[in-house]
């Protein structure tokens, strides 16, 4: 057991490791050298770098720091211990990246840089998220003022912190850095849901048919899928009927479908996608059961 535990948490620390790696990589390489607007704390350290002349990367560390301590000393050390990677390792690495600036050819082709940053931007939060890392910056101070008013949701004070951040920034840069920051941003937020839900994502599907105890063994038997059956009614005829909920990969819509077709070509069944599936089967061991009958045997 303690050895699994080990395991367990050296992945962790590896994946925050790597994804602050990717990160240091898309901010120093690409978003940095190229100015485009950026959000977050390096987004202030940017900022600040205009009227302060210390490297970002010099100013990004002071500013983890300051978060760091006041995160220990207002919600406890053991949430920050877990941003201590982030909030030291970041800045060194973001640095040690700008200095090499081994992607200078990429500034001809601006768009393409948007998208490579915003995808090891993305690629490198998601992987620091999954190791349950934070990124050392406006979470933590939204979490602060989140225990001092727990109405002050912690998403809010970083959308406005970031917002505010861009906009300073929008105000002295030309149009187009601008608009590719604001790129890189809805890149690396649409790529962080991949990474977080990689592996877990399934689709649902919704049958509703007559047949649906017929095809019972057929679905779990054949299939292999979750399957939950709820009771429910027609909404014009108001007979009461029976519902099948099915979790499954989405390579088995299409077999599932004919499976259900065969029993009822007229079934009706609705697929929908399923972020992440956490549970028996799915996160933790699927464990199979003899059915027993009425008298009680197998």
């Amino acid at each position: 057991m303690k050895l699994e535990n080990g395991r367990k948490m050296l992945f962790s620390y590896g994946l925050v490791v790597f994804g602050n790696i990717l990160g240091a990589m898309a901010y120093g390489l690409i978003i940095l050298p190229q100015s485009f607007a950026c959000g977050g704390v390096t987004g202030l350290c940017v900022l600040l770098n205009q009227v302060v002349p210390i490297p970002v990367s010099a100013l990004l560390l002071a500013a983890n720091l300051c978060l760091f301590a006041l995160g220990w000393f207002c919600v406890g050390k053991d949430f920050v211990l877990k941003t201590v990677v982030s909030c030291i390792f970041f800045p060194i690495l973001m640095g040690a990246f700008q200095s090499w600036n081994g992607l200078s050819l990429l500034a001809e082709d601006p768009l393409t840089s948007a998208l490579l940053g915003g995808t090891l931007l993305g690629v490198g939060a998601g992987m620091t998220l999954r190791g349950n890392g934070s990124s050392c910056g406006f979470d933590i101070l939204g979490v602060v003022l989140h225990q001092k008013n727990p109405k002050i949701p912690v998403s809010l004070v970083m959308y406005l912190c970031d917002v505010t951040v861009i906009l300073l920034q929008a105000a002295e840069k030309p149009m187009l850095k601008t608009v590719y920051g604001i790129l890189v941003i809805l890149i690396s937020n649409l790529i962080v849901n991949k990474v977080l839900t990689y592996g877990k994502a399934e689709c649902r599907l919704i049958i509703i048919s007559k047949q649906t105890e017929a095809m019972r063994w057929a679905l779990l038997g054949k299939e292999d899928v979750g399957l939950t059956y709820l009771k429910g009614e027609t909404g014009f005829q108001q007979e009461e009927t029976s519902v099948a909920l099915v979790i499954a990969p989405y390579e088995k819509i299409e077999s599932i479908k004919k499976t259900v077709y065969s029993f009822d070509p007229m079934a009706f069944i609705i697929i929908d996608q399923v972020r992440s599936v956490l549970g028996q089967g799915y996160t933790m061991e699927r464990v199979y059961q003899k059915r027993t009958n009425e008298n009680g045997t197998a």
